[in-house]
């Protein structure tokens, strides 16, 4: 293992590792990452997955991690403070994974961050947790990466209304079980399109609503959903062109999805 050079000895360190391991690679009191790997067609791909405590946040902690607060939250919320800052820690751990140091990853007017020349990648959050990967752009065209809370029963038919048809509804309810609820697979779909819109977004670069893909399959044993393009979105997004959704429950009130594009024709593996 190899610390990076002129920072705070608890923060970031890279490593190489194989796709069944996970590394801590950013500890303190306020976050504790670790690198993962998620499986793709085009080989593993590392991301970094945090646990924050928003309780332990103060505005000290932008200079300890030598990064600058953005203008726009000098009036937001602690909560949202902590929440991105949590997100940017771990954008930094995947960008260091790539050996790019010390980028001001700044967002762009959309709000979507501005990730460096070359590279595409993706931030999350929940209130616990925080997410991040970054991808060379020669071997991923775009990449999102989703944490949703778990979806309370009262509130799956407001997601249902906003977000499913109902052929996609039947689709999930025929996939329960085998460890997942409906309300677990339901909040998955939720957060798949969410990954599918992030990964597409780098792409399109304008805004497009849950209908542009639908949901087709779900194979909770193998952690895939699959969704189907129901119009065409750019040249390389076109209408029933078919994409996979990883997810996972990596901890009780997480639930996580990625979308990298392109993803192949049928299931991986």
């Amino acid at each position: 293992m190899k610390r990076l050079p002129g920072r705070d000895s608890t923060i970031l360190a890279v490593a190489t590792f194989s796709s069944n391991e996970t590394m801590e690679i950013a500890s303190n009191h306020f976050i504790n990452c670790h690198a993962e790997m998620l499986p793709h067609h085009t080989g593993v791909l590392p991301y970094v997955f945090g646990r924050f405590h928003a309780d332990q946040f103060s505005d000290a902690l932008w200079a300890g991690m030598a990064m600058a607060q953005p203008a726009h939250l000098a009036r937001a919320r602690e909560k949202r403070r902590s929440e991105y800052l949590a997100g940017r820690i771990c954008a930094r751990s995947a960008l260091a994974l790539h050996g790019v140091h010390d980028f001001p990853l700044l967002s762009g007017t959309s709000g979507a961050p501005q990730w460096p020349p070359g590279m595409v990648g993706s931030i999350t959050h929940n209130t616990r947790y925080a997410a991040a990967i970054a991808c060379p752009a020669r071997t991923i065209r775009g990449i999102g990466i989703d944490i949703e809370t778990p979806l309370l029963p009262d509130a799956v038919k407001a997601v249902m209304d906003m977000t499913l048809s109902p052929p996609e509804v039947a689709c999930l309810l025929a996939a329960a079980g085998g460890g997942w609820s409906s309300e677990g697979l339901f909040t998955a779909a939720f957060s798949a399109k969410e990954s599918f819109f992030k990964a597409a977004y780098q792409e399109v670069g304008s805004h497009f609503y849950f209908e542009a893909v639908e949901i087709f399959r779900v194979d909770p044993a193998r952690g895939l959903i699959g969704l189907r393009c129901t119009r065409t979105l750019s040249a390389h997004l076109t209408q029933g062109q078919e994409h996979w959704a990883h997810f996972a429950q990596p901890l009780p009130a997480a639930i996580f999805t990625a979308v990298a594009l392109p993803a192949p024709a049928s299931p991986p593996g």
